[in-house]
C-alpha cells in the first residue's frame, strides 16, 4: 500500500464537494449549526452500492449529528466502521443571511474520517491485547479513498489538509 495515499490513517481525507446542500433545518440540528447531512447520506449510499454495508452491530447506520460535523456507522468486509464528515465553512448557517450564502457555494471544503470500531475488554485494553488489525482500517481507507476518487462532484482529494485550513 502506498504511504503517498496513506499517510496517517488517523488524520481524514480532505477533498472540495458540490451539490448535496442541507436544509437549514437539519443544519440547525446539529449543536453547532454544521453541514454535512446531505452530502454523508449520498456518500452513504454510495459505499452501500460499493460493497460496504448497514451496521449490524449497536450502533445503527443512521446518519447522526456530532459537535465536530456528522457520523454514520457502516461495516467494510465485516469490520465496523464509523465515517464523520467534518465540513469545513465559517459562515453562520442557522441564520437566513448566512443560509443564503452557503446556498451560493459551489465548492466546500470537507474531511472525511474513518475510525474502526473493534471489540475489546476492559482487561484487553489495559493488557494491550487482542489489538485491531491496521490492514482492517487500510482496505477500508483505500476503499473509501477509491470509492470518493471516483465520484463527479468531488475534488482535490488529498491526505493533507486542503490550502488555508
Amino acid at each position: 500500500m502506498s504511504d503517498r495515499i496513506l499517510g496517517d490513517l488517523n488524520e481524514p481525507v480532505w477533498f472540495e464537494f458540490s451539490g448535496h446542500k442541507d436544509a437549514q433545518k437539519d443544519i440547525e440540528e446539529n449543536v453547532n449549526s454544521l453541514s454535512g447531512k446531505m452530502f454523508l447520506t449520498a456518500i452513504k449510499n454510495v459505499f452501500l452500492d460499493n460493497g460496504w454495508s448497514e451496521s449490524t452491530e449497536r450502533y445503527d447506520s443512521e446518519i447522526s449529528a456530532e459537535d465536530w460535523g456528522w457520523y454514520v456507522f457502516l461495516q467494510h468486509e465485516g469490520a465496523l466502521m464509523m465515517l464523520g464528515t467534518h465540513v469545513l465553512l465559517s459562515l453562520e448557517l442557522s441564520e437566513d443571511e448566512g443560509y443564503a450564502d452557503y446556498l451560493k457555494e459551489d465548492w466546500i471544503d470537507c474531511g472525511l474520517s474513518v475510525r474502526h470500531f473493534h471489540k475489546r475488554t476492559l482487561i484487553d485494553r489495559l493488557r494491550g491485547r487482542n489489538k485491531a488489525d491496521p490492514a482492517v482500517h487500510e482496505k477500508a481507507f483505500l476503499s473509501i479513498w477509491h470509492i470518493l476518487s471516483s465520484l463527479d462532484y468531488i475534488r482535490n482529494l488529498s491526505n493533507e489538509p486542503l490550502e488555508g485550513q
